[in-house]
């Protein structure tokens, strides 16, 4: 570009330098602007989220189940009451409380006893409390196969949509403040799944939008995706499989989370 301009005769060198000084300078200004723009949170027109029935919904949550038993139901409302007890105390010493849980399991095409979507289920029970479960479990994702939804928008197109196409990622069960987001289609391959900046943008603008974000998160045996759970929730609780899971799964999954808040852990 230079060289061209010394070339131009019929405009005096300085005069060039400032015109070109002065496009690359509004340039970088529309590149600021346009940033700021893209990185703006991403927020729901929750009144436009399609709706479907409990009884629709209820492959997706074992605690509706008749063989669901009473101590077992005793047990999701305990986790509740605990996670609800501990936000309590961490937002009391760090003014911030643990509004995206994640949840993971060493292994993520095993089973998980339906933990998160009864721990969402269980939290938006409570009084004014809204809560978003998410299915992040590329390998088996419950919310797609359990809903029928394999063939529905979720988080993939979420973390890529645009405002007004964000409903449609979205589930809401009538009669509740519990809303689903599956997994949706994935690109290709699975690892390209999920844009990692769109998530951040996404989950900035539904922290907004909800008491409580449950990601039900992938297995420690995809590290990427399980390290990207870890990073964007504001804790994890690890689900340990009795008598499956070894000490070493274990020891790794706390290496790969590199120290940051883990809540917990849940024996299934």
């Amino acid at each position: 570009m230079i060289s061209r301009l010394g070339e131009m005769n019929d405009i005096e060198a300085p005069e060039g330098l400032a015109a070109l000084q002065g496009a690359i300078d509004d340039h970088a200004v529309e590149e600021r602007h346009e940033a700021r723009r893209t990185r703006q949170p991403r927020i729901v027109d929750l009144h436009m989220v399609p709706q479907m029935k409990l009884a629709e919904a209820s492959l997706a949550f074992t605690c509706l189940e008749p063989s669901y038993t009473v101590a077992w139901k005793q047990q999701v409302r305990q986790l509740r009451n605990r996670l609800t007890h501990f936000d309590e105390e961490v937002k009391a010493r760090e003014q911030a409380g643990l509004q995206v849980v994640g949840i993971l399991s060493m292994n993520g095409s095993r089973d998980r006893k339906g933990i998160a979507g009864n721990l969402a289920f269980s939290l938006a029970g409570m009084e004014d409390t809204k809560v978003l479960l998410i299915d992040f479990k590329p390998v088996r994702p419950d919310l797609d196969l359990n809903l029928g939804l394999n063939q529905a928008r979720g988080l993939c197109e979420a973390s890529r949509a645009q405002r007004e196409d964000l409903p449609d990622c979205l589930r809401r069960i009538s009669g509740t403040q519990l809303y689903l987001m599956p997994f949706g289609q994935t690109l290709g391959t699975e690892s390209e799944a999920v844009d990692v900046r769109g998530l951040q943008r996404l989950l900035a603008g539904l922290r907004q939008q909800f008491d409580w974000i449950v990601i039900d998160g992938p297995g420690f045996d995809t590290p990427a995706d399980a390290t990207l759970v870890t990073l964007c929730a504001d804790g994890t609780i690890y689900l340990i499989e009795q008598g499956v899971d070894r000490f070493e799964d274990l020891r790794l999954a706390f290496q790969q989370t590199q120290g940051r808040y883990m809540i917990g852990a849940v024996m299934i």
